[in-house]
């Protein structure tokens, strides 16, 4: 089985308005790695709005 964990950081004003959806699904087939799927709904940021996306993934069997 495969997991991907993610990890969102978001560094923004106070000005910024955002919103996050995400998905994240196990495959239990051992041939297949797992789904991951990230969505922004809205964002809106001012000229210091940063935004960073990390992605970890780990093979550990089940």
């Amino acid at each position: 089985m495969y997991t991907i964990y993610v990890q969102i950081v978001l560094f923004c004003s106070l000005k910024a308005d955002i919103t996050l959806n995400y998905h994240l699904s196990e495959v239990m087939n051992s041939n297949a790695l797992a789904a991951f799927k990230l969505a922004i709904l809205s964002f809106e940021r001012d000229d210091n709005s940063l935004i960073e996306f990390s992605l970890i993934e780990s093979n550990r069997r089940i």
